[in-house]
């Protein structure tokens, strides 16, 4: 990929090599060997960037900035302590407590 400057910012242009796709599969421990293959991925990877391309032309004015794309709530509850009914249950099921703790047999002896 070449580099470009645009109005002091560091742009890529939607120019892929054959050389570029061996060096991501390089990067991702993939073997391309049909050169059939690398040659439609080169392709694939240039109208991908192409895309972004067209989206630098897309007007933006007056869009407020906006992260994650859901709700802007916090829908996990409350981490509370509370009274446990399978905790209890546990307990007493359990072949022997000490302390409120479980009692295991010795892995070690």
């Amino acid at each position: 990929m070449k580099p470009l400057k645009e109005d002091g910012n560091l742009a890529y242009m939607a120019e892929i090599t054959e050389r570029d796709v061996e060096k991501l599969a390089e990067l991702a421990r993939i073997r391309i060997s049909d050169p059939q293959r690398k040659r439609k991925l080169v392709e694939d990877l240039k109208n991908i960037l192409g895309y972004f391309e067209e989206l630098k032309n897309v007007d933006t004015e007056g869009v407020k900035p906006d992260v994650g794309g859901g709700l802007r709530e916090d829908v996990v509850r409350k981490d509370e302590v509370t009274d446990s009914f399978v905790e209890q249950r546990l307990k007493e099921e359990f072949p022997a407590s000490e302390g409120g703790f479980l009692k295991t047999p010795p892995v070690f002896e």
